[in-house]
């Protein structure tokens, strides 16, 4: 696959989902205090942003491209290394998605994390224990300690 091409379609797949996420976030509740923007305001901001700037990497793609016609140099191509690499970590993340409301977010967090070290190649204990571990730690720290989020 032509790289432009490969860029053009990620970000429209950015934009669809993005703007997908912009509707579902009008549904985060409201605030208390009228004066506050509410929960949902951040998420629509960023999800904005993702939005303008895969619009803009749409047109510098193409902008790339028709540069490159004009030159008449042909396009730099895509090669996946390594596919089932790739396509089996986007399928443990939709199982995690899935599995994360069911279990939880802690033990699905670490099964993902191991799942995913272990098929990149990892096979050193100590990182397939620490890392999960240790993420989920800071996660509890940070978000439940420190920010008193919780987390499902």
């Amino acid at each position: 696959m032509a790289l432009w091409l490969g860029e053009v379609l990620i970000s429209a797949v950015l934009i669809v989902v993005s703007v997908i996420l912009y509707i579902m976030a009008g549904d985060i509740g409201g605030s208390i205090n009228p004066a506050d923007v509410g929960p949902a305001a951040f998420p629509r901001l960023m999800l904005a942003a993702v939005i303008v700037l895969s619009i803009v990497q749409i047109a510098l793609s193409l902008k790339k491209r028709q540069k490159a016609i004009a030159e008449g140099k042909p396009g730099r191509k895509v090669v996946i290394a390594n596919g089932t690499a790739l396509f089996s970590t986007i399928g443990l993340m939709l199982v995690y998605g899935l599995v994360m409301p069911v279990v939880g977010f802690y033990i699905s967090t670490a099964v993902f994390i191991l799942a995913v070290m272990i098929l990149m190649g990892n096979r050193k204990w100590l990182p397939l224990v620490a890392v999960p571990i240790g993420f989920n730690i800071f996660i509890h720290l940070v978000f439940t300690m420190f920010l008193g989020v919780s987390l499902p």
